[in-house]
């Protein structure tokens, strides 16, 4: 009778003991603290959004009241995340936007983070949280230099001033040379922070950065492979990977042959460029980026097309009037093309064109060798293929 008046109270004694015991903290679990020494307003708010482009049910991830102890957020996430804080210290509510007090822009990850307002919200001091101590050498260390946007200024104030025809188009031309020198020291900053953070969250930042940028895959490849084994197998690393994959799938494959007719009425078909390298060129009137980008096609159609390279552009637009204008307006000497049905164009379906700009480089054999050039990447690679 002893002995199992013994187990049983050792029986007992054990499953209070694991009554008792914490229950296991996921390793993906953040705790967010923000305390405001300022206020003191239990109607206001902090809602947590990941986007500030429109606050919605899409956007909107959660939100905290007021505490005297602080607003507190908890919740698990695998990967780091950039998200917004939006401050609404006097309880006017989402629909009161205008009566917002602001914002405050951080990355979210496992762990905990101390967030403390002492006057000014964008000045709110963030501690307990290696990734965003991180974030902010990353952002210092692909910060170019201010030197850049002193000569874009000076350049500006020469163009303002300037009336003669001839003398506008130099300091035009030299306003996309400065372009291009500056997002090619730019990509530099990123590629020297991938290549000496390999195991850092923004490492994989920067050659995603690259990426977006379309750096040639032979420069951002071994970026990617050269990080950390956890990085590419997160979840950015993964789709990251996924999606230069897809991008230069073609890459090697003979370029669909396609016919549309120029401004003209003239059918223009793109065997009609065997022998020379041919740029394909999606883009439209309506599209900003396009336009941003037209400089740098014609710096590299001025530059190359004497050598054997050559622009076939098509066009995405709806309204003649408007392509044919912007064609004029930029000095677009190359061969265009449309059928003024937009994003339904068969061209921009047979190349499989969901986005604008949008280019792909084909070969004097009609072999596709590049996609999506930006900036200065375009007469790199060009100088490499004819210089």
């Amino acid at each position: 009778m002893k002995i199992q008046h013994y187990l049983s109270c050792l029986s007992l004694l054990v499953l209070c003991l694991n009554c008792q015991q914490p229950k296991a903290v996921s390793p993906h679990q953040y705790t967010l603290t923000i305390t405001n020494k300022t206020l003191n307003n239990p109607k206001a708010k902090v809602y947590m959004a990941s986007s500030l482009m429109m606050l919605n049910e899409t956007t909107l991830m959660d939100s905290a009241s007021y505490h005297p102890e602080g607003f507190k957020f908890t919740g698990t996430i695998e990967d780091p995340k950039l998200i917004y804080l939006v401050f609404d210290n006097a309880g006017a509510g989402l629909k009161n936007m205008a009566k917002l007090s602001g914002f405050k822009m951080l990355y979210l990850a496992p762990g905990t983070i101390t967030m403390t307002i002492d006057d000014a919200i964008a000045e709110a001091k963030i501690t307990d949280s290696p990734i965003n101590t991180a974030y902010t050498h990353y952002v210092a260390s692909t910060t170019i230099p201010d030197t850049f946007n002193a000569q874009f200024a000076a350049q500006r104030k020469a163009l303002k001033a300037e009336t003669d025809p001839l003398k506008r188009k130099e300091i035009e031309e030299k306003g996309v040379l400065l372009a291009q020198q500056r997002a090619k020291y730019r990509d530099s900053l990123f590629i020297k922070y991938a290549q000496e953070h390999s195991d850092s969250y923004f490492g994989l930042e920067a050659v995603h950065q690259l990426h977006l940028k379309r750096v040639e895959p032979k420069i951002i490849m071994p970026l990617f492979e050269g990080l950390s084994v956890e990085l590419r197998a997160s979840k950015k690393g993964v789709e990251l990977f996924e999606a230069m994959t897809k991008e230069n799938a073609r890459l090697g494959e003979l370029a669909p042959e396609f016919s549309q007719n120029d401004q003209h009425g003239t059918p223009i078909s793109l065997s009609d460029y065997r022998g020379n390298y041919v740029l394909i060129d999606f883009w439209a009137s309506w599209c900003a980026p396009c336009r941003a980008e037209n400089p740098n096609l014609v710096k590299a159609y001025t530059n190359y097309h004497p050598k054997g390279f050559d622009i076939l552009a098509v066009s995405l637009d709806t309204k003649r009037e408007a392509w044919l204008k912007a064609i004029e307006e930029e000095n677009l000497a190359w061969q265009h093309v449309s059928d003024l049905n937009g994003f339904d164009n068969p061209v921009a379906k047979q190349y499989d064109v969901t986005a604008i700009p949008k280019n792909i480089l084909v070969d004097p054999e009609g072999v596709i060798i590049g996609m999506n050039y930006r900036g200065y990447t375009l007469e790199e690679k060009l100088a490499e293929l004819l210089d």
